[in-house]
């Protein structure tokens, strides 16, 4: 059981120090990538870099979660697409171009059908419908 609260936008972001490495005129070529590690599907960020960086020079795979993603992004390592909301808060990063709607996605506030009528859980599901809804 589950209620849609929101869409997640997400943006290319480097570490302010690579983007002051790279310079003020720099392009998505002149950045190193962190790419996605092939045994995760990666087929949206291989047509992304085919389109947008087709010499995308890959300095490292992954195969790890957002958060770490957002470290290794933070630590110089690469450019990648973060979500908005973790990574525009973050001082040690830089977006490095623009919020592309055709990568949005759903956010979703899930439960187990045998609970959605717990009071407990009820009342952090609305709570959380609330805060999160945009």
């Amino acid at each position: 059981m589950g209620r849609k609260v929101g869409r997640i936008q997400f943006a290319v972001y480097a570490s302010k120090a690579l983007v002051e490495r790279a310079g003020p005129q720099a392009s998505y070529s002149d950045f190193p990538w962190i790419h996605w590690d092939e045994r995760l599907d990666p087929r949206w960020l291989d047509a992304w870099l085919a389109a947008n960086v087709p010499d995308a020079r890959i300095a490292m795979r992954v195969d790890f979660g957002s958060l770490a993603l957002q470290e290794a992004v933070a630590a110089g390592v690469g450019a990648h697409f973060l979500a908005c909301v973790a990574a525009g808060g973050d001082p040690r990063l830089a977006r490095i171009g623009p919020i592309d709607p055709a990568y949005d996605r759903d956010l979703w506030l899930l439960t187990l059908p045998e609970l959605k009528n717990v009071n407990r859980i009820r009342a952090f599901m609305d709570h959380m419908t609330e805060a999160l809804s945009v």
